[in-house]
C-alpha cells in the first residue's frame, strides 16, 4: 500500500516540480544564448572588397592625383593602414605628413577610408577624417 501525501506535501511536491521545470527552461534558454552569441562574434567577417581601379582611356586627360595632408588627429597623428581596417597598421605619421591618393576610397568597420602613398612609398588606407585635401598647386608631394 503507498502511503497518501497529506495537503502539505503534495503542494511542496508540486511546487518542487515546478520549480525543477522553470529552472531547466532558464538553463536552456542561457546555454542557447550563449551558444548564438559566440557562434555570432566567431563567424568571420568579410574581406573588404578590393577596389576596382579603372584604367585611364586616350580620351581622357590624365588625372592630377589629389594630395592630402595629415590633420584633425589633436596632435596624435594618424597610422596608415594595410586594409580600411582600424587594427592593421603599417606605421604612425604625425599631423602635417602629405599623401597622395592612389585609388578610390573604400568603407571598412561603418568608416570611410581613403587609399593613399605615404612619403615612405607605403601604399594603405587612413581614415577620410585625419586627411585634409591640399589645393593642387602645393608644393610637390611625398
Amino acid at each position: 500500500m503507498t502511503p497518501s501525501l497529506s495537503p502539505w506535501q503534495s503542494w511542496l511536491l508540486s511546487s518542487l516540480r515546478r520549480f525543477v521545470l522553470l529552472a531547466s527552461t532558464l538553463v536552456s534558454v542561457i546555454l542557447a544564448s550563449c551558444w548564438l552569441v559566440t557562434t555570432l562574434s566567431l563567424s568571420p567577417r568579410p574581406a573588404p572588397a578590393a577596389p576596382i581601379q579603372r584604367p585611364a582611356t586616350a580620351d581622357e586627360p590624365p588625372v592630377e592625383p589629389i594630395r592630402f595632408q595629415v590633420a584633425n588627429t589633436g596632435g596624435i597623428g594618424v597610422y596608415i593602414r594595410r586594409t580600411p581596417i582600424l587594427s592593421d597598421h603599417i606605421r604612425a605619421w604625425a599631423e602635417g605628413a602629405i599623401m597622395e591618393q592612389v585609388g578610390p576610397d573604400a568603407v571598412g568597420e561603418g568608416i570611410r577610408f581613403v587609399n593613399v602613398r605615404d612619403p615612405d612609398g607605403n601604399i594603405g588606407w587612413i581614415p577620410a577624417a585625419y586627411l585634409v585635401p591640399l589645393p593642387p598647386d602645393a608644393a610637390t608631394g611625398p
